[in-house]
């Protein structure tokens, strides 16, 4: 038995000597010159995006680069690295800082160790090159079809004027510069309904309305119309009988949450405990409950919290608010906002917070979730995952908004609207590592793949969307587009993400809140730790202040650098869009001010004491 384990060993280690010898031949052949004797320049390209299509349809645009006349004659060869999520940070951090980091890579705006000088110090800042027109969208590759004001504007504008988000997923805020180029994008969050289950939840409901008496849930479900202290959720109305004989999805959170519960007594009829009414899990975006609704009850103190009214609420402004009495944990909406969050949870698999994205699709896509929350990343694995199935497994699913309550509706005075996706980022934001030695063909590559033809085909094969104007986006993405009415998700106190707050005050919220949620602690014990947390005299409100004023003073020095560069080039260089930006830049330099308005928000409320030094 000794022997064969060693010769096991052995085995699996010659293997990987054979293993290695093959890559590095592969790495040779790779590298092998062309007739005139020229090394090639390979550009690799790392990413995280192993969702099903995406990589097919991004080596699509990569093959059509590298058979191109003048890419062939320089000898340059681009090719793409697909990374797991979970070690990409990982891989990236270690290899930038041993300088062997991959050409291009996508950016993961969760970067903790690479993220403001860092950024500066490892990519390459695109101001520079985005004033300029994509030679890509020259008339020359534009369809002959296409309408002729916009073949004007791709040919003419810069570059980042072609992006439907004016390349805004590529902008780094704390440096004031254009770091990566947006390739991609997904849209917004969107409901994902198995449809034979919704058909089936409303058979279980139109039962339960013809017994005599009703069951106990039901009754539980619905109040009387006018009843703003009943607990149920919704009126029986005609409309909503009327609703139960169609096959449309929820028009109405009332109604949602009426399908949930119908979907639990589905499961106990067929004794199925995998079936749940929403495959919520520990990433966000497949628990509605807690990230989509609950921001949208305390979007009515905007005006009295939003202090320097840039339609942005962050943990500071969030926290004088608190200590100006405009909201307390105790506050009606906070309690409502978190009886919402608990109704949902009932609906979530058993355990839902040790579950991850992947569990919660595979659920969904067997049958065993009446609904999933995701967005349009999701979309194309989804759909293709369903259409694989038995023609006994499949189903038709359908995609929409999140449901608002209806006007006659538990919630309806706190809520109408979805959040606004007004202010979507493009995504798969590329960025050019500083140590590659060919950054103008990464540049080149940037522009070749964000071009109108080439950007529109390669998202319809990998089922995202186009990120340039007048691009049409693959059918399933349709329902993804963003949309533009509802409230600014970021003009709100968001308590369930600890109000926007550092992260002592962060931790303490957030953890308190899957403690409630799970039934581990109630309401009152959450406030009172999430309150105690905040008037911490060390580590709470106060540190507060100073983290953020800190902040905004090591900003002013950067962007006093970039409203000089911008002057460079506006009267040096002759850059005809250097001076819009400089504009930009300006108004960033006055608001900011060395953070001296914070000290005075300070002294407006808190009269005679000293700003906290620390």
């Amino acid at each position: 038995m000794k022997l064969s384990t060693n010769l096991l060993a052995l085995g699996v280690l010659a293997l990987m000597y054979l293993a290695s010898i093959w890559h590095f031949g592969a790495l040779f052949v790779t590298h092998q010159p062309n007739e005139e004797g020229e090394a090639r320049k390979t550009i690799r390209i790392a990413h995280w995006q192993l969702e099903p299509g995406y990589r097919e349809g991004l080596q699509w645009a990569i093959d059509k680069y590298n058979e191109l006349p003048h890419v062939k004659k320089a000898n340059v060869f681009v090719e793409q690295q697909g990374i797991p999520q979970r070690v990409y940070l990982q891989f990236l951090n270690v290899h930038l800082i041993a300088g062997t980091a991959p050409d291009i890579a996508v950016r993961d705006n969760n970067w903790q160790l690479i993220k403001g000088s860092a950024i500066a110090r490892f990519f390459t800042p695109l101001s520079g090159e985005i004033s300029l027109p994509n030679k890509y969208n020259a008339r020359e590759f534009l369809p002959e079809d296409m309408a002729p004001e916009l073949a004007d504007f791709l040919a003419d504008s810069p570059w980042m004027e072609t992006f439907i988000d004016g390349m805004k997923g590529g902008y780094d805020g704390e440096l004031n510069d254009f770091y990566a180029v947006p390739v991609s994008t997904w849209g917004g969050q969107r409901f994902f309904f198995n449809m034979t289950l919704v058909s089936e939840a409303k058979d279980v409901l139109r039962r339960a309305f013809a017994e005599e008496p009703r069951p106990e849930w039901l009754t539980a479900m619905l109040r009387e119309p006018g009843d703003e202290d009943s607990k149920g959720f919704l009126p029986d109305t005609p409309g909503l009988r009327a609703w139960l004989e169609t096959g449309e999805v929820p028009q109405s959170l009332g109604q949602f949450l009426l399908l949930c519960e119908a979907v639990l007594e589905l499961a106990e009829e067929n004794g199925n405990d995998a079936l749940v009414p929403v495959s919520g899990s520990s990433y966000s975006a497949n628990t509605p409950g807690l990230y989509t609704y609950a921001a949208l009850f305390l979007n009515d103190w905007a005006d009295r919290v939003d202090l320097d009214r840039n339609l942005r609420v962050d943990g500071l402004e969030s926290l004088a608010a608190f200590h100006d009495g405009v909201w307390t944990m105790d506050s009606t909406e906070v309690r409502e906002a978190y009886e919402l969050m608990g109704q949902f949870t009932r609906y979530y698999p058993p355990g839902f917070l040790g579950l991850d994205r992947e569990q919660a699709q595979r659920r969904f896509v067997t049958g065993n979730a009446m609904m999933v929350s995701t967005g349009g990343w999701d979309a194309s694995s989804i759909f293709r995952s369903v259409a694989k199935r038995s023609e006994e497994g499949r189903f038709e699913i359908e995609v929409v908004r999140p449901p608002v309550p209806a006007e006659d509706e538990r919630w309806a005075n706190y809520f109408r609207f979805t959040g606004s996706e007004a202010e979507f980022n493009a995504g798969v934001p590329m960025t050019i590592n500083k140590a590659s030695p060919h950054p103008e063909w990464c540049i080149d590559f940037l522009r070749f793949v964000t071009s109108f033809t080439i950007n529109e085909e390669m998202n319809q094969r990998t089922g995202w969307a186009s990120v340039v104007v007048g691009a049409d986006p693959s059918p399933e993405m349709v329902p993804f587009l963003p949309q533009a009415e509802g409230y600014p998700p970021a003009d709100s106190v968001n308590v369930v993400r600890g109000a926007n707050t550092i992260p002592q005050i962060r931790n303490v919220i957030e953890g308190s809140t899957k403690l409630v949620l799970t039934g581990e602690i109630d309401f009152d014990t959450f406030a009172e730790r999430s309150e105690t947390a905040i008037n911490d005299p060390v580590l709470g409100t106060r540190r507060q202040w100073y983290e953020t004023w800190r902040k905004r003073a090591d900003r002013t020095l950067p962007l006093d650098q970039s409203l000089n560069v911008e002057a460079v080039r506006q009267y040096l260089l002759d850059d005809k869009t250097a001076e819009t930006r400089r504009t930009f830049r300006l108004f960033d330099v006055i608001n900011n001010d060395e953070g001296y308005y914070f000290r005075k928000f300070w002294e407006d409320r808190h009269p005679g004491e000293p700003f906290p030094d620390r």
